[in-house]
């Protein structure tokens, strides 16, 4: 099984090497044709339609082998891996096996100078150590086996791209091409966005900065104002005072003009002091002529 793996591997290798050269024949023809575009806006001669649709046909020849071999493949593969558990199983037993026939062995076995049994721990600790040995060959061996695969396809790697390099088409180029002059559409679009933001920043700050000096006035403005209202608060709480004085003083002189007109009622009254000066002479003249 598998020398016939590697027959496919063979055979897998050949179909890629016939893609390859199938695709350096598109590229001679792009490059006859200077350009996809020019390509699709010329009309193309009838032998370069013919060579292009064979092309063509042998290209969905190869994807199609290399599906069908791709799917023989996975079928060898999934059978190769049932017969190495099967194999790894077998091997397993025989190694357990074969160490019990050791163990076996070493316990019926007699020190030659001593003519005693080997103890049984000594040969629990030989066993171990034989069971380590064993991994640690597996390990390295699927190790070198892992390398050497890795290698290999490394280097196949290697040869097919140095190969497809020579046969870069220039479809792709002219894809990435156009993929690169999007990119640049995006990237042009992405500063552009970016000056009107940092346009609109600095307008921003600019209105900010005009807004903290107004502020910064207002304010100078609002304390001096709150001096003045604080002045005439000051102000306006002295004339309270005084205006509080100035009625007591009202009141006062209400009170003793109440007084006084209670104990002088004739004074304030201009008709009757005139009245009580008039009878006061009459009553000084009659005195007189009585003296008389």
């Amino acid at each position: 099984y598998i020398e016939k793996y590697a027959d496919e591997l063979k055979k897998r290798e050949t179909i890629y090497s016939k893609h390859r050269k199938a695709q350096k024949r598109l590229a001679e023809i792009f490059r006859v044709t200077k350009g996809a575009e020019r390509f699709a806006n010329t009309a193309p001669s009838s032998e370069v339609e013919e060579r292009y649709a064979k092309y063509v046909a042998e290209h969905k020849e190869l994807r199609d082998e290399m599906e069908e071999l791709r799917r023989k493949n996975a079928v060898q593969l999934n059978e190769m891996r049932i017969r190495l558990e099967e194999r790894e199983t077998n091997a397993s037993e025989l190694q357990n096996s074969f160490r019990e026939f050791k163990r076996s062995m070493a316990l019926s076995a007699v020190d030659s100078r001593t003519g005693k049994k080997i103890p049984s721990n000594s040969i629990e600790q030989y066993i171990d150590r034989d069971r380590q040995k064993d991994d640690m060959i597996r390990e390295i061996r699927t190790t070198f086996i892992e390398l050497k695969n890795t290698k290999d396809s490394l280097e196949k790697l290697i040869k097919s791209r140095e190969e497809f390099s020579e046969g870069l088409h220039l479809m792709d180029y002219e894809q990435l091409k156009m993929e690169n002059s999007t990119l640049m559409e995006k990237l042009r679009e992405k500063r552009d966005n970016l000056k009107k933001s940092r346009e609109k920043q600095t307008t921003t700050v600019h209105i900010l900065t005009h807004v903290k000096e107004k502020l910064q006035y207002v304010q100078t403005e609002n304390s001096e104002l709150q001096k003045k209202l604080d002045k005439l608060n000051i102000n306006l709480t002295e004339y309270k005072d005084m205006l509080t004085r100035i009625k007591k003083e009202r009141d006062m002189l209400k009170k003793q003009n109440m007084e006084m007109r209670e104990k002088e009622p004739l004074v304030g009254t201009d008709s009757l002091l005139l009245d009580y000066q008039s009878r006061k002479d009459e009553l000084d003249m009659l005195k007189d002529q009585v003296m008389e």
